[in-house]
């Protein structure tokens, strides 16, 4: 691999990073909603979708 093509994929990433971030901040946000003491079913599929959603940024972190 060249130094561009190292840049190009860090590029890349880093565009994957944004969208995934933007996703996650979402979820944070729904998530306020509910408390974690009592969740219902809502809830539980809101806390479900901000885990999922934190895998791919910590994986774009790595």
């Amino acid at each position: 691999m060249t130094h561009k093509d190292h840049i190009e994929i860090l590029q890349e990433h880093t565009e994957s990073l944004q969208n995934a971030l933007k996703w996650l901040k979402r979820s944070l946000e729904i998530c306020k909603q509910y408390s974690i003491d009592n969740l219902s079913p809502e809830g539980m599929d809101a806390y479900k979708g901000l885990t999922s959603r934190f895998a791919p940024c910590m994986r774009y972190s790595f």
